[in-house]
């Protein structure tokens, strides 16, 4: 079990004692001291911390007892998961085993493949470059290049705004930067294709390559340690690798990053990411706003089945509490982060087995307990 959030502030308690004359050998005391009034203060005590208004303590113990069953029922090797509660990483934890082989076991810092978490990373980045001046989230990304991503007119109507809340029009197709089959900004259609042009602009915009940037200006400043786009050397020994209906996929090593679903990390890490999002400020060099924030977790789109989706976030309204959320879904691996920005909560959960979404839901019902309309879209598709 590990916990990195910053230390709350601990009360110290000082006892003053009297101080009497004392004679000892061959010392003697010329002037006896006074005796002190000493009056003792209570020591301040911090409040446990909690999530979505439940004790830690409490949410943990659930967990322990749901976890494994719901492993061994769902046939998942290893899962990692991480809690945000009052804004900041509080728990995470490994179960199980990140290799079937090996026996080695699911640690706090045993890397998974992020999927399509990765879209909520490129999203970041992306808004952070509108503060920055550098983009315009209504403003045709075709005008930041000079040239046409792909031969269709209707490029040049996409823009940043319709990317992050999957309008675009993109979808896959024969060709490898996909295609346009709708009207830019009149449909949602998820699609990986619109986050690999968005990949394109920004790499033009920076002149850096999409990893080495995300590396400078998000993993590096959020402490995101053990989070790349591409493979690292320290990925050898630290990677789980992913089980699809128990058999085991071949290993995932990106030399090249895939902003749409190609990111390495941890629930740990990733973590980080979602406390930068509860604790936007006005003014930092790598941390969003208040008002990015908001846009980003504000509905752009619906998405269907009661769903809508923000810039990079979908977005589930229930009677009480409105969550924010993102799935990851490639071979082999199964994630899911489900947040409520106004309790300042999240958890995040990251498997290497197909059932990994089945597990995650009810790790979820702990967490946030109640009906959860995006576990039926979940179950119908992949990334």
């Amino acid at each position: 079990m590990t916990s990195s959030p910053p230390a709350r502030p601990a009360g110290v308690s000082k006892t003053f004692t009297l101080v009497k004359t004392l004679t000892v050998a061959a010392i003697v005391v010329l002037a006896p001291l006074a005796s002190l009034l000493v009056v003792e203060p209570e020591p301040f005590s911090a409040a446990p911390p909690t999530v979505a208004g439940v004790a830690l303590d409490t949410v943990v113990a659930r967990l322990e007892a749901v976890i494994p069953e719901a492993m061994l029922r769902e046939d998942v090797p290893g899962i990692s998961i991480a809690i945000v509660g009052d804004g900041k990483l509080l728990w995470a934890k490994g179960y199980g085993v990140a290799n079937k082989a090996t026996g080695a076991a699911v640690t706090e810092r045993t890397v998974f493949r992020g999927a399509s978490l990765s879209k909520t990373m490129t999203a970041y980045l992306a808004l952070k470059l509108v503060e920055e001046g550098v983009l315009e989230l209504d403003r045709p990304l075709i005008e930041y290049t000079g040239e046409a991503y792909i031969d269709d007119s209707r490029i040049e109507d996409v823009t940043l705004r319709m990317v992050l809340a999957h309008t675009s029009g993109f979808i896959g197709g024969d060709a490898t930067r996909g295609q346009i089959v709708s009207t830019p900004g009149r449909h949602w259609a998820y699609s990986n294709h619109g986050f690999w042009y968005l990949q394109w602009v920004v790499e033009h915009v920076t002149g850096q390559p999409f990893a080495q940037y995300a590396a400078d200006h998000l993993f590096s400043p959020l402490g995101m340690s053990d989070t790349s786009f591409v493979w690292l050397d320290e990925y050898a020994a630290l990677a789980a690798r992913g089980y699809e209906a128990g058999d085991q996929v071949a290993q995932s090593r990106p030399a090249r990053a895939n902003a749409a679903y190609g990111v390495l990390t941890t629930p740990s890490d990733f973590a980080r990411l979602v406390s930068a999002i509860l604790n936007p400020v006005d003014g930092d060099p790598s941390l969003l706003g208040p008002a990015s924030v908001e846009a980003m977790l504000t509905p752009q789109a619906e998405a269907g089945s009661g769903l809508s989706w923000g810039l990079g976030w979908g977005l589930e309204p229930s009677a009480d509490v409105d969550y924010f959320w993102h799935w990851g879904w490639v071979d082999g691996f199964r994630n899911l982060v489900v947040g409520d920005f106004d309790q300042r909560a999240a958890i995040i959960v990251m498997t290497n087995g197909s059932g990994g979404l089945h597990v995650a839901q009810d790790i979820v019902q702990v967490v946030f307990p109640g009906e959860h309309p995006l576990f039926p879209m979940l179950f119908a598709g992949g990334d």
